[in-house]
């Protein structure tokens, strides 16, 4: 039996888009794989400055809503996914300790429907991952 793959996709703009489709079609086709997107919450505007942690939320989600059933007809299977942090590089941090079962930072354990909490920063970010 051949090894399933975990694949972790970062799209913001760009997730539901065409090229990303075909991309998760093709590695569908290499063999047995699962697929889960995260989509940074990229604020626009002053909202970078002013409240850079809770703007850009909604706009992702609905970007995420839009292109899970695209990107999950094209890899045969559920693709799922999260809305991320605003940095990617954070975000993709999240999720690969998500998934490996590790710990977000303050030592909280990272389970579906969990809020990350950031202790240093003083309050939760209402990230969910699963």
């Amino acid at each position: 039996m051949e090894p399933i793959t975990r694949v972790l996709l970062v799209a913001n703009r760009t997730a539901t888009e065409l090229p990303l489709i075909e991309a998760v079609r093709r590695r569908a086709q290499h063999g047995p794989a699962t697929f889960h997107l995260v989509v940074p919450a990229t604020p626009r505007g002053l909202h970078r400055v002013v409240d850079p942690e809770d703007a850009g939320r909604e706009a992702a989600a609905e970007r995420l809503a839009r292109a899970l059933p695209g990107l999950s007809k094209a890899a045969g299977v559920t693709v799922l996914g999260h809305v991320g942090d605003a940095n990617p590089l954070a975000a993709v941090t999240d999720a690969l300790r998500w998934a490996t079962g590790g710990s977000c930072p303050g030592g909280r354990s990272l389970t579906p429907g969990m809020p990350i909490q950031f202790p240093n920063r003083g309050r939760s970010r209402g990230d969910k991952c699963g």
